[in-house]
């Protein structure tokens, strides 16, 4: 009696144990459960609010599980769309990308995908878009796949800016291969990476060739070892200007009026260089030094403008065809008057810098002006000037190269150039933005299912004990 009295007592014990962990299981299930619903509460207000479309897909039955509401912006059509009809997304696709989503279909409904692709889609109002798509494979405990879970967003804008930079591109390669200014890109450390058909022509070496070539193969002037620290000072200023030598192919040294610009691609600087063959002018220019027949005869026949003027009145004394050809005055209108009573200088500034330097130096070189032609266009001049004696008496003589059409082209490089780097800059900020936004999303979404997996998984254990 007592026996059972005893047993009886330890039944009621653990029932009362029993209970007590019901209980507390019934706690621990109701804490479980208010996670659960404020997880799935967090997902849903980012899936909804999210512009990329969030889409899980079972396999291999390819019915759609969950669509997000952006599938409205990105494609027209409703979550309930595609639930209803799953092969919805087929007739989206553009007609030029039908073939190539048969084949994925067939491979993705198997569970074989890239991590993610793009193509165009036609959208129900029948605006043409562009879509990128990133995925992930979802396996079961077997690792069988059992899902695709995939983020879907739009770059139709992407896409048009890069459109827009090649149609810039191709632009900006056709000005280069039609100046007869000759043009040459380096990198850092001297590697030339591009030439235009002028360079060619200029120093004779096909552009292949110059391809596999350092500036210092072409360059006379500056010592090979000076050049890495020329680079240095160029790249640190941001541009330069100068005279050198280039050698050609056939061993003539040429003269070449050189205008730098440092440009940055992805942050590394290259070296941009226009430079003019001045070859003619520098010869003319020796000429003159050595004999007064050779000075006339280089004096009438260059084609830059050529000017004598008093040093005390500035009165044109003398000037040669270039000038006429260059500014439309003739030898007549010219002479005797001053370039103020002319209006030849659009800034009077210039003349006074000009007249500066002469009287400081008795020389000014590659002086940049502008000035006004007799029909009153504006034209750029690269100047070059200095304090000569004529029958004892100071004199100006002045050479000046019309550059206009250079100037022209450099603005326009130049524009087009910042054009591009701040579409550059400015889509690869957008890119990144929408790279770090859909990690997140996809981090949150993958995060979200690991949770409810291992919170159900919780359960089961829990009521199978």
């Amino acid at each position: 009696m007592e026996k059972t009295k005893g047993h009886l007592q330890n039944e009621v014990e653990q029932l009362k144990n029993k209970i007590s962990e019901l209980d507390n299981n019934k706690t621990g299930n109701k804490l479980i459960e208010k996670q659960l619903k404020e997880s799935e509460e967090r997902f849903r207000r980012l899936t909804e609010k999210a512009k990329d479309m969030i889409y899980r897909m079972s396999l291999p039955d390819g019915l759609y599980e969950y669509v997000s509401p952006a599938s409205v912006d990105l494609f027209g059509y409703t979550p309930k769309d595609f639930y209803d009809t799953p092969i919805l997304i087929r007739k989206t696709i553009h007609p030029d990308w039908r073939k190539y989503f048969d084949e994925q279909w067939v491979k993705l409904t198997k569970g074989d995908m890239p991590p993610s692709y793009q193509y165009q889609i036609i959208h129900k109002s029948g605006e043409t878009k562009w879509l990128h798509q990133r995925n992930v494979l979802v396996k079961d405990e077997s690792d069988k796949p059992i899902a695709i879970e995939g983020i879907v967003t739009d770059i139709s804008e992407l896409k048009q800016a890069e459109q827009e930079l090649k149609n810039q591109s191709l632009r900006n390669q056709l000005i280069l291969e039609t100046t007869m200014e000759g043009y040459i890109l380096a990198d850092a450390k001297g590697k030339i990476i591009d030439v235009n058909p002028s360079y060619c022509n200029l120093v004779g070496y096909s552009r292949d060739e110059l391809l596999t070539m350092d500036i210092r193969e072409v360059e006379v002037k500056i010592p090979p070892e000076e050049v890495d620290r020329r680079i240095k000072q160029m790249i640190s200023k941001g541009n330069d200007r100068f005279e050198t030598k280039h050698k050609n192919k056939n061993g003539t040294i040429l003269d070449l009026d050189t205008s730098i610009s440092i440009m940055h691609i992805n942050e590394t600087p290259l070296i941009a260089a226009f430079v003019s063959d001045i070859t003619e002018r520098k010869g003319a220019e020796e000429k003159m030094k050595n004999s007064e027949e050779k000075f006339r005869k280089a004096f009438v026949t260059s084609p830059d403008s050529i000017n004598i003027n008093r040093l005390d009145d500035g009165l044109y004394v003398e000037i040669n065809k270039g000038f006429t050809q260059i500014l439309g005055f003739t030898e007549d209108e010219v002479i005797g008057k001053t370039s103020l009573e002319l209006n030849i200088w659009e800034n009077l500034t210039d003349r006074n810098k000009l007249v500066s330097g002469l009287l400081k130096n008795g020389y000014v070189e590659n002086f940049e002006a502008k000035f006004s032609t007799k029909k009153g266009e504006i034209k750029n001049g690269l100047m070059s000037a200095a304090v000569i004696e004529l029958n004892r008496i100071p004199h100006i003589l002045s050479i000046t190269r019309d550059i206009t059409e250079r100037k022209m082209v450099e603005e326009e490089l130049a524009k087009h150039r910042e054009q591009l780097e701040d579409l550059i800059k400015e889509r690869t900020r957008e890119l990144e933005e929408k790279n770090k936004k859909l990690d997140n999303a996809m981090k949150v979404f993958v995060g979200r299912e690991l949770t409810i997996r291992d919170l159900e998984k919780k359960i089961r254990m829990l009521q199978g004990k």
